[in-house]
């Protein structure tokens, strides 16, 4: 029984996505909106909602 719970999870975050942005001042990384499901798992295992921005640089001075 965990481990259908557990695929569920598993499942669930698999749908979460990050995404990385180029432009003239630099490079990030996005994550995707949290669906539903995938706020709720957080809320219910009390684990903080992960950041928006996952990273960035500025571009290199030419």
């Amino acid at each position: 029984m965990l481990a259908l719970l557990l695929i569920r999870i598993r499942d669930e975050f698999d749908l979460l996505t990050v995404a990385t942005f180029t432009g003239p001042t630099g490079i990030f990384r996005q994550r995707a909106e949290l669906t539903e499901p995938q706020g709720d798992i957080l809320a219910k295992l009390d684990i903080p909602t992960p950041k928006k921005i996952v990273e960035g640089s500025p571009a290199a001075e030419a």
